[in-house]
């Protein structure tokens, strides 16, 4: 691992998590324009462009400590950024617009390809796994889950195969009611309220990244 590489690309990472946000207004204004006037209003604070830019250069710096070929590291950085990315627009705009679901898969398989630590048959067992468990929940659900939410599984099962999207899922479920109860105690929340769950989805998939990064480096 090259110090001065890893240095360099948490910077970046800082500069490029505090312009994220400004990255996705733009984004939204041409891809979905219709979108463009619903952007939640404290999502504009310093405090959320702060918190994102630092959560950007810790988790694109981490896979350096897995792998030790530049292309795969700037890989899976990205990875994690698109992450990031797909989980701040659907908190400012309750979205996840079809072109990044078709990037991160485009990525996932080019990543695929590269590093061949995943079977063909565990990325198809964990995308089907996904995406029926999920597809599920959003039909027998209305208005709990929406398809946005069903492409993201997916896309998740894509990157990590079958077990390891399992552990992904539990870890947003984890989370997810972690924060809803904690909401409904200080009243800011009712079981009738819906959540966005695409950023629940994506600390699942990061911590993920974090684990699978440990264990193999």
């Amino acid at each position: 691992m090259n110090p001065i590489f890893t240095i360099s690309l948490f910077l970046g990472g800082i500069l490029l998590g505090w312009f994220t946000g400004s990255i996705g207004e733009a984004f939204i204004e041409r891809f979905r324009p219709e979108h463009a006037h619903k952007s939640v209003a404290w999502t504009h604070t310093p405090a959320f462009r702060i918190a994102i830019a630092l959560t950007v250069g810790i988790f694109i710096t981490l896979p350096t400590l897995r792998y030790t070929v530049p292309i795969h590291q700037l890989g899976y950085s990205l990875l994690a950024w698109l992450f990031i990315f797909l989980a701040v627009i659907d908190v400012k705009y309750r979205i996840i617009p079809n072109p990044l679901i078709a990037a991160g898969l485009a990525l996932a398989l080019v990543l695929h390809l590269l590093t061949q630590q995943i079977q063909v048959s565990h990325i198809v067992v964990g995308a089907v796994f996904a995406f029926g468990i999920f597809f599920a929940v959003a039909v027998l659900r209305p208005g709990g889950l929406g398809m946005g939410d069903v492409k993201l599984s997916t896309l998740i099962g894509v990157i990590f195969g079958f077990p390891n999207v399992l552990w992904a899922l539990i870890i947003s479920a984890g989370v997810s009611a972690v924060v809803l109860v904690t909401l409904m105690l200080h009243k800011h929340h009712r079981l009738t309220d819906t959540i966005p769950y695409a950023p629940f989805l994506c600390i699942g998939a990061l911590v993920m990244l974090v684990i699978t990064t440990t264990i193999t480096a």
